[in-house]
């Protein structure tokens, strides 16, 4: 039986649960961190594919049109944590910082995904490394 569970929190943090394969067209409007607890996501965005996998952890910039395909894996659920940065919130984190702490070569990331990798034990690692197509 097909069941989808989506808690939204502000739009600040989004859990969902998904039974079956899900695809849907995603523009964020903020900075978005996504950490998939399990099943499989397939990001693709202008023509390349990235394949996460569970314990993995990704970052999307905000303004970025991309394609995310939610699968069920081996029987698992589809099963992700999102958390969501307004401009507002990272305005007033930033300036908690002490500029003097943050190295002086430091650049803003003009990527629109990061996949942040989980370590895996070095048997696992080639199996379930987020694959980029």
């Amino acid at each position: 039986m097909e069941r989808l569970d989506v808690f939204d929190c502000s739009n600040v943090l989004i859990a969902s649960y998904f039974t079956d394969d899900r695809g849907c067209a995603h523009e964020n409007r903020e900075h978005t961190l996504i950490y998939l607890c399990s099943g499989e996501l397939e990001i693709e965005e202008r023509g390349k594919k990235t394949v996460l996998h569970p314990g993995d952890c990704a970052f999307m910039r905000r303004d970025n049109r991309m394609w995310l395909q939610k699968k069920v894996e081996d029987g698992k659920p589809y099963r992700s944590v999102v958390l969501k940065f307004s401009r507002p919130f990272l305005r007033e984190f930033y300036q908690t910082l002490n500029r003097q702490q943050i190295p002086n070569d430091s650049e803003r990331e003009k990527v629109s995904l990061r996949v942040l990798n989980r370590s895996y034990p070095i048997s696992m690692q080639a199996k379930n490394r987020p694959k980029t197509y």
